[in-house]
């Protein structure tokens, strides 16, 4: 989902020339029905570089943002994946302070974000006393650091993708991959 409003859209599908099958109905007609209805938590990451040479570094700045605009929430548990046979993390720095608790470094053996490629996440997490992050939105959350490994082939896809183990209450997560190639 996004967190623009939209109208329901409907469409018309005509199915013709079937392989091995009979057509019961060749023309049907679909809704698109506008499911986006949020609040939303809101992550989005900027990388430093859409394609970065093999064995050099690059930066991903990620920043916050509410669709409603509220900046006094509970918090946020932040999951950003990441496939390490291809990258490897080398810091994480510049993170909001205010509320900030920790951050770990885990394997991804849940496959929390449904990319089999991405095998390690880190895990940020900030609270509030319904008081976070408190200041004027958007925000800068923080800087991964990052090495793409060394030999790859040019043009190899892979994701840096985002995943809430908590999201403020009422809120989901609305958050974009950062595709790198």
């Amino acid at each position: 989902g996004d967190a623009t409003t939209e109208q329901d859209e409907t469409f018309t599908l005509e199915l013709s020339s079937p392989n091995s099958a009979v057509l019961g109905t060749e023309i049907g007609e679909a809704t698109i029905y506008n499911d986006d209805s949020g609040p939303y938590q809101a992550v989005a990451g900027t990388a430093s570089s859409a394609t970065p040479a093999a064995g050099q570094g690059f930066r991903v700045d990620v920043a916050y943002d509410t669709s409603n605009g509220n900046q006094d929430l509970s918090g946020l548990s932040l999951r950003l994946h990441f496939d390490s046979s291809l990258m490897t993390m080398t810091s994480v720095d510049n993170i909001l302070p205010k509320g900030f608790l920790n951050q770990q470094l885990q394997d991804d053996v849940s496959d929390e974000d449904g990319d089999t490629r991405t095998d390690k996440f880190v895990l940020l997490t900030w609270f509030g006393l319904n008081d976070w992050p408190g200041e004027t939105l958007p925000v800068d959350l923080f800087t991964a650091d990052f090495v793409l490994a060394a030999g790859l082939p040019i043009g190899l896809p892979t994701a840096i993708r985002f995943t809430a183990q908590d999201a403020s209450l009422g809120y989901a997560l609305l958050h974009e991959p950062v595709e790198l190639s």
